[in-house]
Protein backbone atom coordinates (compact mmCIF):
# COMPACT_ATOMS: atom_id res chain seq x y z
CA UNK A 1 0.00 0.00 0.00
CA UNK A 2 1.38 3.37 -1.02
CA UNK A 3 0.86 5.91 1.79
CA UNK A 4 3.21 8.53 0.38
CA UNK A 5 1.99 12.12 0.54
CA UNK A 6 3.15 15.72 0.61
CA UNK A 7 2.84 18.20 3.46
CA UNK A 8 4.06 21.80 3.26
CA UNK A 9 5.68 20.82 -0.01
CA UNK A 10 7.68 18.08 1.73
CA UNK A 11 7.57 14.58 0.25
CA UNK A 12 6.72 12.10 3.01
CA UNK A 13 6.50 8.28 2.89
CA UNK A 14 3.27 8.45 4.94
CA UNK A 15 1.26 11.13 6.80
CA UNK A 16 2.26 10.19 10.37
CA UNK A 17 4.42 12.95 11.85
CA UNK A 18 5.12 13.89 15.45
CA UNK A 19 3.41 16.93 16.91
CA UNK A 20 5.11 19.61 18.97
CA UNK A 21 6.26 18.13 22.28
CA UNK A 22 9.17 18.11 24.78
CA UNK A 23 10.42 14.85 23.23
CA UNK A 24 12.63 16.90 20.90
CA UNK A 25 14.64 18.17 23.89
CA UNK A 26 16.38 14.78 24.16
CA UNK A 27 18.42 13.49 21.25
CA UNK A 28 17.94 9.84 22.17
CA UNK A 29 14.17 10.29 21.99
CA UNK A 30 14.49 12.14 18.69
CA UNK A 31 16.37 9.18 17.20
CA UNK A 32 13.79 6.77 18.62
CA UNK A 33 11.00 8.79 16.96
CA UNK A 34 12.73 8.39 13.62
CA UNK A 35 13.38 4.70 14.26
CA UNK A 36 9.69 4.24 15.13
CA UNK A 37 8.79 5.52 11.67
CA UNK A 38 7.91 9.20 12.12
CA UNK A 39 7.80 10.78 8.66
CA UNK A 40 8.73 14.21 10.08
CA UNK A 41 9.54 15.71 13.46
CA UNK A 42 7.91 18.89 14.78
CA UNK A 43 9.71 20.89 17.45
CA UNK A 44 7.82 22.69 20.22
CA UNK A 45 7.41 26.44 19.92
CA UNK A 46 10.07 29.04 20.53
CA UNK A 47 8.25 31.75 22.55
CA UNK A 48 9.31 35.39 22.20
CA UNK A 49 8.12 36.13 25.77
CA UNK A 50 10.56 33.56 27.12
CA UNK A 51 13.38 35.10 25.14
CA UNK A 52 12.62 38.55 26.58
CA UNK A 53 12.67 37.15 30.12
CA UNK A 54 15.98 35.37 29.48
CA UNK A 55 17.52 38.57 28.14
CA UNK A 56 16.27 40.58 31.13
CA UNK A 57 17.72 38.04 33.55
CA UNK A 58 21.09 38.17 31.80
CA UNK A 59 21.18 41.98 31.87
CA UNK A 60 20.34 42.00 35.57
CA UNK A 61 23.09 39.48 36.34
CA UNK A 62 25.66 41.63 34.54
CA UNK A 63 24.53 45.02 35.83
CA UNK A 64 24.51 43.83 39.44
CA UNK A 65 28.33 44.14 39.51
CA UNK A 66 28.68 46.95 37.00
CA UNK A 67 30.16 49.34 39.59
CA UNK A 68 32.36 46.85 41.43
CA UNK A 69 36.19 47.09 41.40
CA UNK A 70 38.26 45.76 38.54
CA UNK A 71 38.95 42.45 40.21
CA UNK A 72 35.21 41.72 40.16
CA UNK A 73 35.28 40.48 36.55
CA UNK A 74 34.83 36.94 37.80
CA UNK A 75 31.40 37.96 39.15
CA UNK A 76 30.04 38.22 35.62
CA UNK A 77 28.19 35.14 34.38
CA UNK A 78 30.04 33.13 31.79
CA UNK A 79 28.63 33.07 28.28
CA UNK A 80 27.74 29.39 28.57
CA UNK A 81 25.89 30.07 31.82
CA UNK A 82 23.33 32.38 30.23
CA UNK A 83 22.84 31.04 26.72
CA UNK A 84 19.62 32.71 25.65
CA UNK A 85 16.51 30.86 24.57
CA UNK A 86 17.03 31.28 20.82
CA UNK A 87 20.61 30.05 21.04
CA UNK A 88 19.55 26.87 22.80
CA UNK A 89 16.61 26.31 20.48
CA UNK A 90 18.59 26.92 17.30
CA UNK A 91 21.45 24.72 18.45
CA UNK A 92 19.02 21.90 19.23
CA UNK A 93 17.47 22.38 15.79
CA UNK A 94 20.93 22.01 14.20
CA UNK A 95 21.64 18.87 16.26
CA UNK A 96 18.34 17.28 15.25
CA UNK A 97 18.91 18.08 11.58
CA UNK A 98 22.33 16.44 11.77
CA UNK A 99 21.00 13.36 13.58
CA UNK A 100 17.96 12.40 11.49
CA UNK A 101 17.11 12.02 7.83
CA UNK A 102 13.44 13.06 8.09
CA UNK A 103 12.26 16.68 7.72
CA UNK A 104 12.34 18.85 10.85
CA UNK A 105 9.55 21.40 11.33
CA UNK A 106 10.28 24.25 13.75
CA UNK A 107 7.59 26.22 15.58
CA UNK A 108 7.43 29.88 16.61
CA UNK A 109 5.16 31.97 18.81
CA UNK A 110 5.98 35.67 18.58
CA UNK A 111 4.68 38.74 20.37
CA UNK A 112 5.87 41.59 18.16
CA UNK A 113 6.22 41.97 14.40
CA UNK A 114 9.98 42.23 14.77
CA UNK A 115 10.08 39.14 16.96
CA UNK A 116 8.14 37.04 14.45
CA UNK A 117 10.37 37.97 11.52
CA UNK A 118 13.71 38.01 13.38
CA UNK A 119 13.34 34.55 14.88
CA UNK A 120 11.73 33.12 11.73
CA UNK A 121 14.83 34.16 9.80
CA UNK A 122 17.10 32.65 12.46
CA UNK A 123 15.17 29.37 12.31
CA UNK A 124 15.51 29.29 8.52
CA UNK A 125 19.27 29.88 8.77
CA UNK A 126 19.55 27.05 11.30
CA UNK A 127 18.29 24.61 8.68
CA UNK A 128 14.63 23.92 9.45
CA UNK A 129 12.71 22.29 6.63
CA UNK A 130 9.49 24.16 7.45
CA UNK A 131 8.07 26.52 10.07
CA UNK A 132 4.86 26.34 12.06
CA UNK A 133 3.46 29.71 13.19
CA UNK A 134 1.80 29.18 16.57
CA UNK A 135 -0.86 31.94 16.43
CA UNK A 136 -2.30 31.47 19.90
CA UNK A 137 -4.00 34.67 21.06
CA UNK A 138 -6.09 35.20 24.19
CA UNK A 139 -8.66 37.91 23.42
CA UNK A 140 -8.70 39.78 26.74
CA UNK A 141 -9.00 43.39 25.54
CA UNK A 142 -12.66 44.47 25.26
CA UNK A 143 -11.62 47.08 22.69
CA UNK A 144 -10.47 44.41 20.22
CA UNK A 145 -13.17 43.11 17.92
CA UNK A 146 -13.03 39.71 16.26
CA UNK A 147 -12.22 41.36 12.96
CA UNK A 148 -9.35 43.29 14.58
CA UNK A 149 -7.82 40.12 15.96
CA UNK A 150 -8.21 38.30 12.64
CA UNK A 151 -6.49 41.13 10.76
CA UNK A 152 -3.66 41.14 13.31
CA UNK A 153 -3.03 37.44 12.73
CA UNK A 154 -3.20 37.85 8.96
CA UNK A 155 -0.68 40.72 9.14
CA UNK A 156 1.71 38.56 11.18
CA UNK A 157 1.60 35.76 8.61
CA UNK A 158 2.15 38.23 5.77
CA UNK A 159 5.21 39.66 7.56
CA UNK A 160 6.75 36.24 8.12
CA UNK A 161 5.90 35.10 4.58
CA UNK A 162 7.77 38.14 3.22
CA UNK A 163 10.83 37.51 5.42
CA UNK A 164 11.51 33.79 4.84
CA UNK A 165 11.25 31.27 2.03
CA UNK A 166 10.50 28.33 4.33
CA UNK A 167 7.24 26.42 3.84
CA UNK A 168 4.80 27.84 6.42
CA UNK A 169 1.98 26.25 8.40
CA UNK A 170 -0.29 27.97 10.90
CA UNK A 171 -1.55 26.71 14.26
CA UNK A 172 -4.65 28.50 15.53
CA UNK A 173 -6.57 28.69 18.77
CA UNK A 174 -10.23 27.62 18.50
CA UNK A 175 -11.61 30.98 19.66
CA UNK A 176 -12.03 32.77 16.32
CA UNK A 177 -15.57 33.85 15.56
CA UNK A 178 -15.36 32.28 12.09
CA UNK A 179 -12.56 29.76 11.76
CA UNK A 180 -13.40 28.93 8.15
CA UNK A 181 -13.22 32.61 7.14
CA UNK A 182 -9.93 33.13 8.98
CA UNK A 183 -8.41 29.97 7.51
CA UNK A 184 -9.35 31.09 3.99
CA UNK A 185 -7.84 34.54 4.59
CA UNK A 186 -4.62 33.00 5.90
CA UNK A 187 -4.48 30.71 2.90
CA UNK A 188 -4.45 33.78 0.66
CA UNK A 189 -1.32 35.10 2.41
CA UNK A 190 0.73 32.30 0.86
CA UNK A 191 0.99 29.74 3.65
CA UNK A 192 1.81 26.28 2.41
CA UNK A 193 -0.43 24.35 4.78
CA UNK A 194 -3.98 24.98 3.59
CA UNK A 195 -5.44 23.08 6.57
CA UNK A 196 -4.50 24.85 9.82
CA UNK A 197 -3.52 22.96 12.95
CA UNK A 198 -5.21 23.75 16.24
CA UNK A 199 -3.97 24.21 19.79
CA UNK A 200 -5.67 22.07 22.40
CA UNK A 201 -7.36 24.15 25.10
CA UNK A 202 -7.00 23.16 28.75
CA UNK A 203 -10.43 21.51 28.79
CA UNK A 204 -9.67 19.61 25.57
CA UNK A 205 -6.44 18.39 27.13
CA UNK A 206 -8.19 17.43 30.37
CA UNK A 207 -10.84 15.50 28.44
CA UNK A 208 -8.19 13.79 26.30
CA UNK A 209 -6.26 12.71 29.40
CA UNK A 210 -9.47 11.32 30.92
CA UNK A 211 -10.31 9.39 27.75
CA UNK A 212 -6.81 7.91 27.62
CA UNK A 213 -6.98 6.95 31.31
CA UNK A 214 -10.36 5.25 30.91
CA UNK A 215 -9.11 3.40 27.82
CA UNK A 216 -6.06 2.19 29.73
CA UNK A 217 -8.26 1.03 32.62
CA UNK A 218 -10.57 -0.94 30.31
CA UNK A 219 -7.65 -2.55 28.44
CA UNK A 220 -5.71 -3.50 31.58
CA UNK A 221 -8.81 -4.87 33.32
CA UNK A 222 -9.62 -6.98 30.25
CA UNK A 223 -6.05 -8.28 30.04
CA UNK A 224 -6.17 -9.32 33.70
CA UNK A 225 -9.30 -11.44 33.22
CA UNK A 226 -8.40 -14.89 31.90
CA UNK A 227 -11.91 -16.04 31.02
CA UNK A 228 -14.84 -15.18 28.78
CA UNK A 229 -18.06 -14.09 30.42
CA UNK A 230 -20.90 -11.87 29.26
CA UNK A 231 -19.67 -9.12 26.95
CA UNK A 232 -16.05 -9.96 27.82
CA UNK A 233 -14.55 -12.47 25.40
CA UNK A 234 -10.95 -13.53 24.83
CA UNK A 235 -9.85 -15.87 22.07
CA UNK A 236 -6.95 -17.12 24.21
CA UNK A 237 -9.29 -17.78 27.16
CA UNK A 238 -12.67 -18.74 25.61
CA UNK A 239 -14.00 -20.65 28.66
CA UNK A 240 -16.17 -19.01 31.28
CA UNK A 241 -14.55 -20.82 34.17
CA UNK A 242 -16.17 -22.19 37.33
CA UNK A 243 -19.02 -19.86 38.42
CA UNK A 244 -18.06 -20.22 42.06
CA UNK A 245 -14.71 -18.63 41.21
CA UNK A 246 -16.33 -15.48 39.78
CA UNK A 247 -14.51 -12.32 40.79
CA UNK A 248 -14.79 -8.58 40.38
CA UNK A 249 -11.93 -6.74 38.71
CA UNK A 250 -10.85 -3.63 40.59
CA UNK A 251 -8.52 -0.88 39.45
CA UNK A 252 -6.85 1.81 41.50
CA UNK A 253 -4.66 4.69 40.38
CA UNK A 254 -1.61 5.82 42.30
CA UNK A 255 1.47 7.81 41.26
CA UNK A 256 0.32 7.66 37.66
CA UNK A 257 0.13 3.86 37.55
CA UNK A 258 -2.91 1.58 37.40
CA UNK A 259 -3.09 -1.34 39.81
CA UNK A 260 -5.36 -4.29 38.99
CA UNK A 261 -6.72 -6.50 41.77
CA UNK A 262 -9.63 -8.95 42.06
CA UNK A 263 -12.24 -9.56 44.72
CA UNK A 264 -14.44 -12.69 44.89
CA UNK A 265 -18.14 -12.30 44.17
CA UNK A 266 -20.15 -12.76 47.34
CA UNK A 267 -23.22 -14.80 46.42
CA UNK A 268 -25.64 -13.57 49.08
CA UNK A 269 -28.96 -14.31 47.33
CA UNK A 270 -28.37 -16.72 44.44
CA UNK A 271 -25.71 -19.43 44.44
CA UNK A 272 -23.96 -20.53 41.25
CA UNK A 273 -26.32 -22.74 39.28
CA UNK A 274 -29.38 -21.54 41.18
CA UNK A 275 -32.17 -19.05 40.45
CA UNK A 276 -34.25 -16.63 42.46
CA UNK A 277 -36.99 -19.29 42.50
CA UNK A 278 -34.77 -21.76 44.33
CA UNK A 279 -32.83 -19.26 46.49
Amino acid sequence: MDLSTTYLGLSLPHPLITGASPLVDHMDLVRRLEDAGAAAITMHSLFEEQLALDAAATAEAIETHAHAHAEAASYFPRREDYALGPDQYLEQLRRIKAAVDVPVIASLNGRTGEGWTQYAQAIQQAGADALELNLYVVAADPQDSGETLDQRLIAIVRQVRASVTLPLAVKLSPFASSLAHLAAALDRTGVDGSDPRFNLTWHDWLNLKSLVLVSRAIAEAAAARENSCGAHFREDHPDRGPPEQSAYTRLSLGEGRLRVTTAPVSFTRVRPGGTLLTA
